[in-house]
């Protein structure tokens, strides 16, 4: 980063960062349009890009196959027609199934099947114990087809939701702390390109 992405980027900051400390305003209201417009335009260059090079290029070169994802992609502009609204929904309906039939495929072994036989079969000490046994109460939490006020069922109901508060908090306690880390070694970075002593 050269000497004026630092000074941009560090205004940019304090922008931002102004609309924490005080309140929504003008400075901060320019930052966060400008961080949408810049990303806008980086997809739409992307998009351009990648579609000259994998379905453009290739179809001049003689790859003739490509006319029918290209014709696909065309027909996603029939919305913007009035009469022809009801054909720009046939690409988004494609892209939408293919997309999901994939994820599913995927996601169904290695999100779900692998933990599930990972939980279950290494049940060897106190942790894979105690993971165990809030995944069977998470689960008898979230069945709706027996009474839960009768029984053992609300303590256990009370020990499955502050179960599920811990780790809904350290969830979320990651993920802003992942950021605040990003952002403070963003601004290290822009000090050290600034020529100030960190």
């Amino acid at each position: 980063m050269n000497l004026i992405q630092a000074y941009i980027a560090l205004v940019l900051i304090i922008m931002i960062l102004s609309s924490v400390l005080y309140k929504v305003n003008v400075f901060s209201q320019i930052a966060e349009y400008t961080f949408v417009a810049t990303g806008i335009a980086n997809v739409v260059v992307l998009a351009i890009n990648s579609i000259n090079n994998t379905a453009f290029k290739p179809f001049m070169g003689g790859n003739t196959i490509l006319l029918i994802p290209l014709i696909i992609g065309a027909l996603v502009f029939g919305r913007f027609v009035k009469k022809s609204q009801g054909v720009g929904l046939w690409p988004v309906a494609f892209t939408v199934g293919a997309g999901a039939a994939v994820a599913f495929r995927g996601s169904l072994e290695a999100s779900v099947l692998t933990q599930i036989t990972q939980t279950i079969i290494k049940i060897t000490d106190i942790n894979n114990l105690i993971l165990f046994l809030i995944l069977v109460l998470t689960s008898f939490y979230f069945i709706y087809s027996f009474d839960k006020t009768k029984g053992p069922m609300p303590k256990i109901a009370m020990i499955t939701r502050y179960v599920m508060m811990i780790g809904f908090g350290a969830t979320f306690a990651n993920a802003a702390m992942g950021r605040i880390g990003r952002l403070v070694g963003f601004i290290q970075q822009m000090l050290i390109d600034l020529g100030l002593p960190v």
